[in-house]
């Protein structure tokens, strides 16, 4: 098997539709870009150090702006 090209997307490098992967869920949550961004990445660690599985940090990102009262 031979590579041709190894791909690494850190939070917004690359887009798609026209927006970055970051942009997409800040607009989905209906929150701002930078402040999506902002809280991405105080979280991303738990999964780039602490093992966590990005579907859960994802999760406790999206929890921050969680409009649930236990959110």
């Amino acid at each position: 098997m031979h590579y041709k090209a190894v791909v690494f997307d850190f939070g917004g490098v690359i887009e798609l539709f026209g927006a970055s992967s970051l942009g997409i869920a800040s607009e989905i949550l209906s929150v701002p870009a930078d402040e999506f961004a902002k809280t991405y990445y105080e979280h991303n660690h738990l999964a780039n150090v602490q093992n966590l599985s990005w579907n859960q940090m994802f999760e406790k990102v999206i929890s921050v702006f969680s409009k649930d009262e236990g959110g």
